[in-house]
C-alpha cells in the first residue's frame, strides 16, 4: 500500500493564482487541500470500491478510514494522520466479496474505541452461499458478532449500516441489507436489524414486490419520529421495474414512517443517506439518489431530497446532459462545509467523462442553502470511476470544517485509490452581474458568492485584468470595477489567503463593442453594439472623426460633431445594435487608426448619468 499525506502549510496568493491557471487537481483546489491518498497494490485489486468514516479507532484525535476492496476480500483501517494500517481483515474463502459493504459500528462493546462493520454477500453461512456481516473490535481485531443469511444468494451484507441506537439500550445498532432474499417475494429483499448490545434480532423487514431489491441501500437517519431512537432509511431500486422506492422505518418498532418516489423512477434508492436537516424543522430530512433518471439523456440521474416530516421533495440535482452517466450512484450527507448554517451533500457520478476522458468519473458538492455547486472533484485517468464511494470524515484536519474522502476503485488498469481533501472554504461564485456606473472608463460589476469575507488580500481578476475598487458588501456579496476590454465572456478569479474560486466564462462587458479590425478605403465598418433592452440612449465616438456615416433611419435625432457621433434614441430597441460606417475613398486616410468606445446607457445627461463605456476597439484603415 503506498500512502502520501500534504504537509500542513500554505501557499502565498500568488502561488494560489498559479494553480488557478494552470494546474489541474481534483476539484480545482490547492495542493494544501489534499489531505492523505491511499493507493492498492495491483492493478484489478479494486481498492477505493467501498469506504467509510472510522471515527478515532486509533485514539490520536483524528477519524480514521475503513477501506472495503472486496475483488481481493480485504478490509483495512487506516490512520488518516500517520498513515498507519491499524487493522486489516480478510474474508474467510476466495470469492466471498469480503469488504462489499463497510460501516462504523460506534462503539459496541463499551470499551471507549469504536468497532467496523464489514459485509461479505457471497460469504458461507450455515452451507448456503447466502452472505454474512462481521462486527470487530476496533481495540483488539478481535471478531465481536457475525451474522448470516438464510438462503443461496440473499447477498446478505451487500449493504451494512450503523444506525444508531435504534432500541434506547445505549449501544449503537446495525442494519444489514439482503436485497436478493427471497422471503415473501423473489429477489424482493429483507433488511435486519440487530441489537449492539447482545447480537439479538431486533426486526426484519421483507420486501412486498418481486424484484425490488429491498436493502440495496441503507443508512440510519436520526431521529424522524421523536421517539429518542434512531431511524433507517432503506432503498429498493428495483421495485416496479426499477422505478424504485425508498422507506423509513423506526428504529424502535420497525414500523414504516415514510415512503419516498419520484415520477422519474431511474432505480430511485440506489443510494440513501441522512441529508442533515435542510429545512431547519428540528427532523432530519433524506437524501436518495437515482442513477438511472432521465435527465436530457437516458441514465444521466438524479438526486433527491425530501421532509423528513412528510416525505414531501425539496429539491432534485440532476446530471449533466452530455458528460454524466449514473449521478445519483452514490450521495452522502455533510457536515456545514461552507459555515452556512445548512448542510451540504456530495452527489457522485463515476462513470461520467471528464472532456475527453471516459469513465473518469466525477464527484460533486453541492451548498444546502444556495442548493449551488460547491466543489467538483473529477477522475484524471480513463476507467478511474472516481466517485466510486464517497463519505463526509468529519474534521480530519482540525481546522474547523468537515473534510471528503473519495474512491476510484478503476476496476480495468490500476490498482484504485482512496483520497482525502480538506473542505476548507475558499472564495465561491455563484453569480457575475456587471452593473450600471457613471461617466467612467471602466465596469461595475457585482459577484454573488461565498466566504469573501474569509481571508486577507482578497484579489479579483476579471480575464487579464486586475479589478480596482473592491468592495466586500458582506460574506456572499462584493462588487469592484475593471477597465473596458475587449468583448466576449472573460473568467472571473476571486482569491484570498485561503485560496482561490473560478467562473469561466463569468462575465462579459456589457455594454460591449464589436468592431471589424482592419477597413479598406471606400469600404464599410461593421459596428455591433452590445446592451440591455432598455437603455434609451447611445454616444459613438471615434477618434480621429474620418467617416461619414450612413446608417439606415432610427427612431430619433441624429447630429455629428467633431470626435463624436451621438445618437438621441426615445427607446431602445434591442441588445444588439449594427451600424455601417462609411469610409471615404480618400488615399489620406490610408494608415490611420481609429478608436471606437460607446457610452451606452438609460441617462446619458442630467445630474445621474446613469451609463456604462464599452471596451474600446481599434480599426486600421488600410
Amino acid at each position: 500500500m503506498q500512502y502520501a499525506r500534504r504537509q500542513p502549510f500554505r501557499l502565498p496568493l500568488m502561488a494560489a493564482i498559479g494553480v488557478a491557471f494552470g494546474i489541474q487537481i481534483q476539484a480545482s483546489l490547492r495542493p494544501q487541500d489534499f489531505i492523505a491518498r491511499f493507493d492498492g497494490e495491483r492493478p484489478g485489486d479494486q481498492f477505493g470500491s467501498n469506504l467509510a468514516k472510522g471515527d478515532d479507532i486509533d485514539g490520536d484525535g483524528e477519524l480514521d478510514l475503513i477501506v472495503g476492496y472486496s475483488a481481493m476480500n480485504q478490509v483495512r483501517v487506516y490512520s488518516i494522520r500517520s498513515g498507519q494500517l491499524l487493522w486489516q481483515w480478510t474474508g474467510e474463502a476466495a470469492g466471498d466479496a469480503f469488504g462489499e459493504g463497510v460501516d462504523g459500528a460506534g462503539d459496541v462493546d463499551k470499551d471507549g474505541c469504536p468497532d467496523v462493520l464489514v459485509g461479505a454477500p457471497n460469504a458461507i453461512w450455515n452451507g448456503e452461499r447466502g452472505g454474512r456481516s462481521y462486527v470487530y473490535s476496533g481495540r483488539t481485531g478481535a471478531l465481536l458478532f457475525s451474522f448470516g443469511g438464510e438462503d443461496s444468494i440473499d447477498y446478505f451484507g451487500q449493504e451494512v449500516a450503523g444506525i444508531g441506537d435504534a432500541n434506547a439500550d445505549t449501544y449503537p445498532d446495525h442494519a444489514v441489507g439482503a436485497p436478493h432474499a427471497d422471503a415473501n417475494r423473489t429477489f424482493g429483499g429483507t433488511v435486519y436489524v440487530y441489537s449492539g448490545a447482545d447480537g439479538s434480532l431486533l426486526f426484519r423487514k421483507d420486501a412486498t414486490a418481486n424484484s425490488a431489491l429491498l436493502g440495496d441501500a441503507l443508512a440510519g437517519v436520526g431521529d424522524l419520529d421523536s421517539d429518542g431512537c434512531s431511524d433507517l432509511l432503506v432503498g429498493a431500486p428495483g421495485f416496479a421495474s426499477h422505478h424504485g422506492i425508498a422507506s423509513v422505518f423506526s428504529g424502535r418498532t420497525g414500523d414504516q414512517l415514510l415512503q419516498l418516489t419520484h415520477s422519474a423512477g431511474g432505480s430511485f434508492g440506489s443510494s440513501v443517506d441522512s441529508a442533515g436537516d435542510l429545512d431547519h424543522d428540528g427532523i432530519p430530512d433524506l437524501l436518495v439518489g437515482a442513477p438511472l433518471a432521465k435527465s436530457g439523456v437516458d441514465r444521466s440521474g438524479m438526486a433527491h431530497i425530501f421532509s423528513g416530516r412528510d416525505a414531501s421533495l425539496l429539491h432534485t440535482f440532476a446530471g449533466d446532459e452530455v458528460a454524466s452517466a449514473f449521478f445519483g450512484s452514490q450521495v452522502a450527507h455533510l457536515a456545514d462545509v461552507d459555515a452556512d448554517g445548512f448542510p451540504d451533500w456530495i452527489i457522485s457520478d463515476p462513470n461520467a467523462l471528464h472532456g475527453n476522458i471516459g469513465v473518469a468519473g466525477r464527484v460533486f458538492v453541492y451548498s444546502g442553502r444556495q442548493r449551488e455547486l460547491l466543489y467538483e472533484f473529477f477522475g484524471l485517468r480513463e476507467g478511474d470511476q472516481f466517485g466510486s464511494s464517497v463519505g463526509g470524515m468529519g474534521d480530519v484536519d482540525q481546522d474547523g470544517f468537515p473534510d471528503l474522502a473519495f474512491g476510484a476503485r478503476n476496476p480495468y488498469l490500476e490498482p484504485g485509490a482512496v483520497s482525502v481533501y480538506s473542505a476548507t472554504p475558499r472564495p465561491k461564485i455563484f453569480k457575475v452581474t456587471p452593473a450600471r456606473g457613471h461617466y467612467l472608463s471602466q465596469a461595475r460589476v457585482e459577484i454573488v458568492g461565498l466566504h469573501f469575507t474569509r481571508g486577507d488580500n482578497l484579489e479579483v481578476r476579471i480575464g487579464d485584468q486586475s479589478a480596482t475598487n473592491i468592495q466586500v458588501l458582506d460574506d456572499e456579496t462584493l462588487r469592484c470595477d475593471v477597465a473596458p476590454d475587449s468583448p466576449g465572456p472573460k473568467d472571473v478569479i476571486v482569491l484570498s489567503s485561503l485560496g482561490s474560486n473560478a467562473s469561466p466564462n463569468g462575465f462579459t462587458h456589457s455594454p460591449a463593442i464589436v468592431v471589424d479590425a482592419v477597413a479598406s478605403l471606400g469600404e464599410e465598418i461593421n459596428l455591433k453594439y452590445l446592451c440591455e433592452s432598455g437603455d434609451g440612449l447611445l454616444a459613438i465616438a471615434g477618434i480621429p472623426p474620418p467617416v461619414s456615416i450612413s446608417t439606415p433611419p432610427f427612431d430619433g435625432n441624429l447630429c455629428v460633431v467633431p470626435f463624436y457621433i451621438y445618437f438621441f434614441l426615445p427607446f431602445w430597441p434591442a441588445t444588439e445594435l449594427e451600424l455601417e460606417l462609411h469610409v471615404p475613398d480618400d488615399p489620406a486616410l490610408r494608415g490611420i487608426a481609429i478608436l471606437f468606445q460607446a457610452l451606452i446607457g438609460p441617462e446619458l445627461q442630467g445630474p445621474d448619468k446613469k451609463a456604462t463605456w464599452t471596451n474600446c476597439a481599434l480599426v486600421s484603415i488600410e
